[in-house]
């Protein structure tokens, strides 16, 4: 938008303001609507002015400032040449550094309040009416030089005997309302961080602390956003077909998407801490173009949703608006007035066209898929360890096919069978995101078996089921006379490998090429059972189907033993089939088919013959992915001391597989090839890691788990932590494509809840392993499992609990001493998120956990070492040590990853007397994030390289999180440049100690001006988390360097005890590196 044209000025001032609007109107429109800068401008400055010190980090306000949607380069420099407005990377001229930070925030939130005269707008106009607008360059008795407002970093150079008039404006050139471009609060603060950092800290700090273009092109909303037709898509809401049309589409999103956090009209979302719309009012604007700019950009803990192009987003707002704000007695929001209807941006674009069908429908998941899934929609027949085979040839996956089988493999009955051209109807947290939901199946039901065990007990005959009963009145887990040893893909075949009693069994499900025509023109297919059976010693005795299932026994074709000995009955509602006890191997095939038995005798010689089971052993699977699929490292600079490579996944692949990346481990020693496993049931290897030419070779080797959160390589095998069960990858020959799944343990405790994930997958040093057990989401827990770290033994045999009371435990770190480090969610008896030290046998806090604890007084539950506020780590993940050899000065270091935040925390702990027993002890301390650029996706998984010695870690966006970025892989080097943070914290009554691995300049470490500290406490409820309380900020009155510079200790008023403080500094070592940081700390 020029500012130069034929206009003629006969109110000079005036016209020169307006024109300055005019070149920025689309700031100014942010303005206009009620939003951050808003909000900031109404609260107390010195509460934000403290919150910089506390919250803010100047590294991410670095990629703020560096962003091309806040386009602050297009006017300011930071260490170089400044376009059109100050350098940033210097003290601003007249004023005080103790008034800096206040000065910041005012040109930030009040732009016009106070100019310099340096950088006040001045318009000339010439004697032929042209005028230009801008700050004075320089000025010479004879000339004017003016930096051209409509073009940063041109120069115009104006005579004054030409100029007819000249005004000085009162408006700033700086736009008000800049900070409703920002997702929130929080970023705001970094953002003040960031531009106070470099003010003091000079063009060092600004290139110290400058992001990694790669990072920046990555995290920038698309091109095509600047060009969108707003008013079209609006305009269209008024034709009734097309709104009705966009209304339907809107409303199929919210319910998949936005319903889980913000509820509908009749009941809340499932995330207390986000706003209703049902009642809800929209800070950041109701109006439709404000909205699109929440969902773009985001806001608040609303993060952008990068996934929705123009037209979703469009959709959704229309959905949002005539469910939400019409459906209120004032409707006043949700007109849209003809002057708001002509304003609207009309861009030439719609942006692309929206995903040609959803991933997970795409997603191909191999012949078979572990999964909870629902027979009807009743309640009564839900398969919580569902294992469902395709039947129907066909390489596409189980989700393209059209017959299906599904086993229960807690109770190794064969639960449901079914046909159609659907397989499931995809609802569920892993599918289409939804909570609170499960998958049901999809087309024809042939039959179905209700909950009862598949195999009666050999030592009693009784098909009576033992198990106990859940608080839900269900049983659970595994019956203990039968239990599942492996599954087989065997060439095309799907083996089933388990015990019953000390019987080996085997079984194939197979679908005939022969079906029977019913009267209503319908066909019935038919489907055998196979078995292969070794010595029995009693008899043995097996539920097939209803007894309104039509069942005949076959000889397989080279079977071993007398069919004829079996024998098959109808008893007490089910057909059952009854083999006898003998040393004698014997195989046996049953007919089934959802027809009466005089049809199926009709038709039962037409079949081809079978096969016994027996003859898959050991036969390897047919190649479904023979392709290996080659990215290339981006690999990042070497200028910082961590430095971040992403290893970039094959998002596009043949199978169109969802890399959602869940845990990882190392298949070498030199740690050039590592397995990873995905949230969607897949397995891939991955060579290359250590490749100087940055290609990485990838192989999916194995699919259909049941939502792995954990990998653990063991001598050599690939151990899979499912929610099922943990799984060992067996090839039998060679090619990198898993033949089998052998079952480690399967004591697993599984109901239908969405948020009862197994999350990651450890080991000790005696080969016992370890993961961690969610509860159940704002609901007490129903089986014993719900909210526990978990051991299960060498062999595999046995489960224990080792420590109750978790409410979302991420992972867990296992100690040489015995002890573990488990993460936990804020929630309801969670206030805040928490890093706890686990002793075995410890509770720890969440009351609607399984456990016999009645006393919800915080005395009677173990201490976290540390509190974790929301600001700080929306959602903390796995801790993991660093080595001893390795990323110095932090040999040995503990380290948390960020699910919430997609950043490495640092954990400093000290031990301490217990609060509740001074004779015991406990661990408290502090965590700070290192130097990194937040990572695009939440990392949750990470193991330090045996051959390189460097951090890689996965990780991926599947629930509330911030790093929205579907899946990724980053190695996270350490460098030769200085790391300078603090690596031993200690907080005693009055006094805090940072001890750091170099000498600090005495000036600045000194200096305790260059510290903040604010406390406050939290309350444990039955409530969804809790509110700061008593937040206080506190004086540092002294600051301490030890004689050798490293520990600088500061003196504190009134500080002692508290649940939660943020300490920040702003120091240099004595090299001259930057130090600064903000530690999140606990003292008991």
């Amino acid at each position: 938008m020029g500012l130069e044209g034929d206009l003629r000025m006969t109110h000079s001032m005036r016209i020169a303001t307006a024109l300055v609007a005019l070149f920025f109107l689309a700031a100014a429109r942010l303005a206009t609507a009620a939003g951050l800068a808003e909000t900031l401008l109404s609260e107390p400055r010195d509460r934000l002015l403290a919150d910089v010190s506390t919250s803010g980090d100047a590294a991410r306000g670095a990629l703020l400032f560096h962003a091309a949607h806040l386009a602050c380069l297009k006017c300011h420099g930071s260490g170089g040449f400044a376009p059109l407005g100050p350098d940033l990377a210097r003290m601003p001229e007249g004023v005080d550094p103790l008034g800096l930070r206040a000065h910041l925030v005012e040109s930030l939130l009040e732009p016009s309040k106070t100019i310099r005269p340096a950088d006040r707008a001045v318009t000339v106009v010439d004697n032929d009416g042209r005028s230009v607008t801008g700050p004075v360059a320089r000025e010479s008795v004879t000339e004017i030089v003016l930096r051209d407002a409509t073009v940063p970093g041109r120069e115009v150079v104006i005579g004054k005997e030409s100029i007819d008039e000249r005004s000085e404006s009162a408006v700033s050139l700086m736009p008000a309302g800049l900070a409703n471009l920002l997702t929130g609060r929080p970023q705001f603060l970094d953002l003040v961080a960031y531009l106070e950092a470099v003010a003091t800290g000079g063009a060092d700090t600004a290139a110290a602390l400058k992001p990694d273009p790669a990072w920046l092109a990555r995290s920038a909303p698309p091109a095509y956003e600047q060009d969108i037709d707003h008013a079209g898509f609006v305009a269209e809401w008024a034709h009734a077909e097309a709104a009705g049309a966009a209304f339907e589409r809107g409303a199929a999103i919210y319910s998949r998407v936005c319903a889980n956090c913000h509820g509908t009209v009749e009941a809340p979302g499932s995330l207390p801490t986000a706003p209703r719309f049902a009642t809800h009012t929209f800070k950041a604007g109701s109006d439709p173009l404000s909205l699109y700019r929440t969902l773009t950009v985001g806001t608040g803990q609303m993060v952008p949703q990068a996934w929705m192009v123009p037209s979703q987003k469009y959709d959704v707002i229309h959905y949002l608006r005539e469910t939400f704000l019409k459906s209120r007695t004032d409707q006043a929001a949700a007109r849209l007035s003809p002057d708001y209807l002509a304003g609207l941006p009309k861009g030439s674009s719609r942006g692309p066209a929206p995903a040609a069908t959803d991933p997970w429908r795409l997603h191909d998941y191999g012949p078979f898929l572990a999964a909870t899934i629902e027979v009807g929609r009743d309640g009564r027949q839900i398969i919580r360890k569902g294992f469902s085979v395709r039947l129907d040839p066909g390489g596409e996956g189980i989700g393209r096919g059209h017959a299906f089988a599904m086993h229960d493999l807690d109770t190794l009955r064969l639960a449901a069978v079914w046909t159609g051209d659907g397989f499931i109807d995809w609802e569920g947290i892993n599918f289409d995101g939804r909570h609170g939901a499960h998958p049901h199946t999809a087309g024809d039901g042939q039959f179905s078996l209700a909950e009862t065990p598949g195999w009666a007990d050999p030592a009693t005959g009784s098909f009576d089921d033992p198990r106990g009963l859940g608080r839900d009145g269900r049983p659970f887990g595994p019956i203990p006379w039968a239990r599942m040893r492996s599954i087989h893909h065997a060439g095309d075949t799907i083996l089933l490998d388990y015990r019953v009693g000390d019987t080996p069994v085997l079984e194939t499900v197979r679908l005939e090429p022969v079906s029977i025509a019913t009267g209503e023109g319908r066909s019935v297919p038919l489907i055998t059972r196979s078995f292969s059976f070794g010595p029995r010693s009693t008899p043995l005795a097996a539920r097939l189907a209803p007894d309104t299932v039509a069942t005949a026994v076959v000889t397989p074709a080279g079977g071993r033993g007398a069919a004829a000995a079996v024998t098959l009955l109808r008893r007490q509602g089910f057909d059952v089939l009854e083999i006898p006890a003998g040393d004698a191997p014997l195989d046996v095939a049953v007919v089934l088919c959802a027809a009466d038995d005089a049809a199926l005798a009709a038709v039962i010689d037409l079949l081809p013959p079978v096969e016994a089971p027996f003859m898959f052993v050991d036969q390897p699977a047919t190649s479904l992915w023979q392709q290996e699929l080659s990215t290339e490292v981006e690999r990042g600079g070497d200028q910082v001391a961590l430095a971040v490579d992403r290893l970039v996944p094959p998002n596009h692949n043949p199978w169109n597989a969802q890399l959602r990346l869940s845990g990882l481990d190392y298949l070498d020693p030199d740690g050039n090839t590592a397995a990873v496993c995905t949230w969607d049931g897949d397995v891939w290897r991955v060579v290359g890691l250590r490749d100087p030419a940055g290609v990485l070779r990838w192989k999916r080797i194995a699919s259909g788990l049941f939502q792995p959160l954990g990998l653990k390589v063991i001598g050599g095998s690939i151990l899979v932590g499912c929610r099922d069960r943990i799984v060992r990858l067996v090839d039998l020959n060679d090619d990198w494509q898993v033949d089998r799944y052998d079952t480690v343990n399967d004591d697993h405790q599984v109901t239908e809840h969405f948020h009862e994930f197994a999350m990651g997958l450890e080991s000790d040093a005696e080969g016992n392993l370890y993961y961690a057990k969610s509860a159940r989401h704002a609901l007490t827990g129903v089986v014993p499992h719900h909210g526990t770290l978990l051991k299960v033994s060498p062999d595999g045999q046995t489960t224990t609990i080792v420590a109750r009371g978790f409410r979302a435990a991420n992972g867990v770190c296992v100690e040489r001493d015995g002890t573990f480090w488990v993460t936990d969610q804020e929630g309801h008896w969670n206030p805040k998120n928490r890093i706890n030290h686990v002793r075995p046998g410890g509770f720890y806090g969440n009351m609607f956990g399984f456990h016999d604890v009645t006393d919800s007084r915080d005395e009677a539950m173990e201490p976290p070492a540390i509190w974790i506020t929301n600001a700080f780590d929306r959602s903390p993940a796995e801790l993991l040590r660093v080595p001893g050899n390795t990323w110095a000065p932090l040999q040995n270091a503990l380290l948390e990853l960020s699910y919430g935040e997609g950043r490495v925390h640092l954990v400093l702990t000290e031990p301490v007397a217990d609060p509740r027993d001074g004779a015991l002890s406990v661990l408290q301390g502090g965590m700070l994030a290192l130097p990194i650029p937040d990572l695009p996706t939440g990392v949750m998984r990470g193991r330090f390289n045996p051959g390189d010695g460097q951090l890689y870690a996965c990780g991926l966006f599947a629930w509330a999180g911030n790093r929205t970025e579907p899946g990724g892989l980053f190695r996270i080097r350490r460098t030769e440049t200085p790391l300078v943070v603090p690596t031993a914290l200690q907080a005693t009554t009055g006094q805090i100690t940072l001890s750091f691995p170099q000498a600090l300049d005495r000036a600045t470490a000194t200096d305790s001006s260059r510290y903040t500290l604010r406390t406050w406490t939290i309350r444990r409820s039955a409530d969804y988390g809790s509110p700061h309380i008593d937040e206080c900020d506190r004086e540092v009155t002294g600051a301490r360097l030890s004689p050798d510079g490293k520990s600088i200790t500061l003196d504190v008023d009134r500080f002692g005890p508290t649940r939660c403080y943020a300490l920040q500094w702003n120091l240099t070592a004595a090299d001259g590196t930057p130090a600064t940081g903000v530690i999140n700390g606990t003292m008991h």
